[in-house]
Formats: C-alpha cells, sequence, structure tokens
C-alpha cells in the first residue's frame, strides 16, 4: 500500500504499465559499448550449451513406415555447434544520463542485497 499524498502538490505519480512487448528474461551476462550516435548499447544474454541439429541412432526399419531406434545406446553421430551458445534476449540503449542512473541504481541494490545475503 502507498500513502495518499493527492492533495501534496510536489508529489507525482509515476505509472508503470508493461507494454505489449514486454517479457522477463534470464541472464548470465551483458555484453555491450559505446555507439557512433554517443549512446551506450547494451544487450543482456541467456547462456547454454548447444542443442544438436541432428542425433544419429542405429536402428531397424521394420516396414515402410516404421523404424526403430534404440535412444537409450551410445549415438552414432552428432551434428552440432561447438561451444556455449549465448542468446541475446533484450537490447538497450542509453544516453548517459540514463546510464549513470542505472548505475548509481545497480550499485544501491547490490549493497541492499549484500546486506540481506549475511
Amino acid at each position: 500500500m502507498s500513502d495518499d499524498n493527492s492533495s501534496d502538490p510536489t508529489v507525482f505519480p509515476v505509472n508503470y504499465i508493461k507494454s505489449t512487448g514486454y517479457r522477463e528474461v534470464h541472464c548470465d551476462g551483458l555484453m555491450g559499448g559505446p555507439t557512433s550516435q554517443g549512446k551506450l548499447w547494451m544487450s543482456l544474454y541467456s547462456e547454454r550449451f548447444p542443442i544438436p541439429r541432428v542425433i544419429g541412432y542405429k536402428g531397424e526399419k521394420v516396414n515402410d513406415d516404421v523404424v526403430k531406434i534404440d535412444e537409450t545406446s551410445t549415438p552414432v553421430f552428432i551434428e552440432s555447434r561447438q561451444g556455449l551458445i549465448r542468446n541475446l534476449e533484450v537490447g538497450a540503449y542509453l544516453d548517459l544520463q540514463t546510464a549513470e542512473r542505472i548505475y548509481t541504481w545497480l550499485g544501491t541494490q547490490l549493497e541492499a542485497l549484500r546486506k540481506n545475503s549475511v
């Protein structure tokens, strides 16, 4: 609950409304840097191992419509990307003032988190 300060002319309500494109994302890290237009670009990413594109198993053709494979056996081959996958989930362009406010906010939140995790 919040206090009703509607009679105080120095109090300005700020309403937070989720856009139709709003979504929550898992974040393992971020990347970015300055743009040629004087903004700061950042993108949050989630990280995982590659999902195989194709896995080959030994099997037998039962008839024209049915193939029996043993997916519990060791695959004959796996076709997949190598390394890690970093899915860029969301990107943001910030001006200097906004980046500084986020920097300050993040520092404050880190301090609170450290206090509460002791």
